[in-house]
């Protein structure tokens, strides 16, 4: 190929059917890609409430209870203690010196 000339490869390529050759793919994926899209379509619409907990309770989650409402209003500080002013101390007692 790389000593002949231009008129030499196009005979080439034409001989050996490259186009329709290339035209036949690409077409397939063409096709496949739009039908991908339309259940893509029909897929994409917004799941209901009642949908999305079924998907979780059949994966075997429960109902999460939270704590009652002076939890809630007790904050995070309330929950958890207040932070340590001394951040790398902290830091090394939570990340080394606790249990996992």
């Amino acid at each position: 190929i790389g000593q002949g000339s231009k008129e030499d490869l196009l005979t080439l390529l034409n001989e050996g059917k490259l186009v329709e050759k290339c035209a036949e793919v690409l077409h397939s994926a063409a096709q496949n890609l739009a039908s991908a899209g339309a259940q893509a379509e029909v897929a994409d619409r917004d799941a209901t409430a009642a949908e999305l907990t079924a998907k979780f309770v059949s994966e075997g989650a429960n109902v999460l209870s939270y704590g009652d409402v002076e939890k809630f209003f007790g904050g995070l500080e309330g929950f958890v203690g207040t932070p340590s002013p001394n951040v790398l101390t902290a830091m090394r007692h939570e990340h080394c010196d606790k249990a996992d």
